[in-house]
């Protein structure tokens, strides 16, 4: 009995005294283990209560990081990442980073070990210790959920962090070349006879729509409409989770028209290398080099300069860069996504991009 109801719970097999094995129990003796709170006994045990608190203790005192890690890339990452090269990151970290911890119970991980594995990147790379602490909260808070930690302050925490280090951040901005140099830059790519010349075209692709890296090095031949002259890059694909239509100039529904292989396989800039792969995202190293002075995400800076510079609407240009507007007015006013006046302004973009250049740019 306890709490005045009744309930079975088995107290381990019976053996005759005599033989191997456990002893008999005697009855007065499970009478004393499972009398609870009787009036009169207060030494008793919940055995029920008290099997399921040994249990869990027994499955965390053998579940290390490691496990529970794998438990969160099985059951929250595969639902939430958007793209493969999260969880090959998220596990890059845990086998280089967190290595001293993998072994260890999930329920013993506490404030130091944290910080013994952060503290060497903090002056190295500080900007690789807010990666790793995120990965050491996300199993840690995993471990919360499934119960084999105790309810507390996570060590991984921000708030913990900002007590036992400190990290001083640089603000890094992709380098960029102005938009008077772009064109000279953009004609200087290689063409079609160049063994580069797949990637020459979706770096153009690139410059072409102002999208990022990642966005054009994975297009798929299905985000391609050039009958309605639009991209439509999915939602799985983008920075903020939604899908994003961009409108195409002329010059780059001709460059897509171009491509060889018009509308095969899966990709639209097919890895030469990998059969069923695109190219790498760090295809266009070559083509931009440290002589051009930039980089594909800075290719976005030199298109939203072009725009403030010739009076375009910043809530206009936001958007052909597919960024969420903060401005609650900007948000009242610009309703929809303005496809119509994005294309003029793509078209007018393209043709400065491709505009007869009177002499050589400084990049």
């Amino acid at each position: 009995m306890a709490s005045g109801k009744r309930r079975e719970h088995g107290i381990g097999p019976y053996v005759p005294q005599g033989q191997a094995g456990v002893p008999e129990f005697r009855l007065r003796e499970a009478r004393w283990t499972t009398i609870g709170t009787h009036k009169k006994r207060k030494d008793g045990v919940d055995l029920i209560a008290a099997a399921k608190v040994e249990a869990k203790a027994r499955v965390a005192a053998v579940t290390t990081f490691d496990n529970v890690a794998r438990i969160y890339i099985r059951d929250v990452g595969s639902r939430t990442w958007k793209a493969d090269r999260q969880k090959v990151e998220f596990e890059r970290i845990l086998a280089t980073y967190c290595k001293s911890i993998l072994a260890t119970p999930v329920a013993d991980v506490g404030v130091g070990d944290v910080k013994r594995i952060l503290d060497p990147w903090v002056t190295k790379r500080p900007t690789m210790v807010a990666s790793v602490a995120s990965v050491i909260r996300r199993v840690l808070d995993t471990a919360f959920a499934l119960e084999l930690r105790p309810l507390g302050v996570n060590p991984a925490s921000e708030d913990v962090l900002s007590k036992i280090l400190v990290v001083r951040h640089k603000t890094k901005h992709f380098a960029s070349m102005s938009w008077q140099a772009a064109p000279t830059f953009y004609k200087s790519l290689p063409g079609s006879n160049s063994p580069q010349a797949v990637v020459a075209a979706a770096l153009r692709l690139l410059m072409l729509t102002a999208l990022r890296r990642n966005e054009i090095t994975g297009l798929r031949w299905d985000e391609v409409d050039l009958d309605a002259g639009t991209l439509t890059i999915r939602a799985e694909r983008m920075k903020a989770a939604a899908p994003h239509v961009v409108p195409l100039s002329t010059q780059a529904v001709a460059l897509i028209r171009g491509l060889p292989g018009v509308g095969r396989g899966t990709f639209v800039f097919p890895s030469p290398r990998k059969k069923g792969q695109s190219i790498a995202s760090t295809a266009f190293v070559p083509l931009m080099g440290p002589t051009s002075g930039a980089t594909p995400h800075g290719m976005r800076a030199t298109f939203r300069g072009w725009c403030e510079d010739h009076g375009v609407e910043a809530s206009l240009a936001e958007h052909a860069l597919a960024h969420a507007l903060t401005d609650s007015v900007q948000k009242a006013y610009r309703r929809t996504t303005a496809l119509e006046l994005r294309r003029k302004l793509m078209q007018d973009w393209a043709d400065h991009l491709t505009a007869p250049s009177a002499a050589p740019a400084n990049v």
